[in-house]
């Protein structure tokens, strides 16, 4: 995509993101906040317009 379609890497890891929910859901998987508490994927996903399958 980026390589052929001169998309900013921005957007394409968005565009990835988007289609693929379940592997960032997977990413965020133990992945934790400073404070200690787990990183929420849902508010991730929301933040970012994403859609996560729960």
């Amino acid at each position: 995509m980026i390589l052929n379609q001169f998309v900013p890497q921005e957007r394409a890891a968005r565009h990835w993101m988007h289609q693929n929910p379940d592997a960032v859901e997977t990413w965020l998987e133990g992945v934790t906040h400073r404070d200690g508490s787990p990183a929420d994927a849902n508010a991730i996903a929301q933040s970012m317009k994403l859609t996560v399958n729960n």
